[in-house]
């Protein structure tokens, strides 16, 4: 072998060398913005959970203060307000566990159980919300998660 062709066969190794290593560079550099875009996800995920929270906790206060029974509420009246924004706020969220933006996990957590219940006391006002102002699917995200995981909660 002439010494041209050893160093041309050197050099080819040194050139699969370089590609080699900048295919794990890259691997490894693509794991590291898997990782990264899950934190963020993550930290979407609870920032939205929060702000979420917050306006649940208002919205129930308001109808707590204000008294409104589900049997007896008007939906026309002002004080439906509290209750559409609640169902409103609860129909968001219900319909995030359909998108894939926020962690579904945390998001199930949350949701679940939330929704079950509220479903539960204001089905009726739902109904009758529904037969009254020929909406039928209105609120509809909140039956099928309430329904859907009524079991498990």
């Amino acid at each position: 072998m002439t010494p041209f062709e050893k160093w041309s066969l050197a050099l080819t190794a040194i050139g699969y060398l370089f590609v080699a290593s900048s295919i794990l560079y890259a691997a490894r550099q693509w794991l590291v913005a898997e990782k990264s875009l899950k934190r963020d996800i993550i930290k979407d995920t609870r920032a939205h959970i929060s702000d979420i929270r917050r306006r649940i906790n208002h919205h129930q206060t308001e109808i707590i203060e204000r008294d409104i029974d589900p049997e007896r509420v008007d939906i026309r009246s002002p004080e439906f307000v509290p209750v559409r924004l609640l169902l409103n706020t609860i129909e968001e969220v219900a319909g995030d566990l359909q998108s894939d933006f926020y962690d579904k996990d945390m998001l199930k957590k949350f949701t679940l159980p939330l929704a079950v219940s509220i479903w539960r006391f204001w089905d009726p006002v739902v109904m009758k919300t529904r037969r009254e102002l020929n909406s039928p699917t209105a609120w509809s995200s909140i039956e099928l998660v309430a329904k859907k995981y009524a079991d498990t909660v």
